[in-house]
């Protein structure tokens, strides 16, 4: 699956926050998205329920999927993988980083 070449802003454990794509680079002219899934992999640390942060169904939005992602645990860094089959059948994946940091590590400065 292709790095999208940018992570996400680091969260929190208790934070939910909706997370997306843009596919309008990845597609032809007159194409569009029929269906969208995400995924979560751990990538440092272990959660062993990652698709649980998943809240709901992804969202289409012409050609920008997205997504609620909420209570990741701490400590964790996951690849967010967005996976969609196009209007044409073709079928395409981005992914980007995602770390939950320790919720207080802004007070120990």
């Amino acid at each position: 699956m292709p790095y999208t070449g940018y992570d996400f802003s680091p969260t929190s454990s208790n934070d939910s926050q909706i997370y997306g794509f843009d596919f309008s680079v990845a597609l032809a002219s007159g194409d569009g998205i029929n269906s969208a899934t995400f995924s979560l992999l751990p990538i440092v640390g272990t959660d062993p329920n990652p698709e649980g942060h998943l809240v709901g169904s992804p969202h289409i939005n012409g050609l920008v999927v997205s997504q609620i992602i909420a209570n990741l645990l701490s400590g964790v860094s996951y690849c967010v993988v967005c996976t969609i089959t196009t209007l044409s059948g073709q079928t395409i994946s981005v992914s980007a980083g995602l770390s939950c940091v320790n919720d207080c590590v802004g007070y120990l400065s």
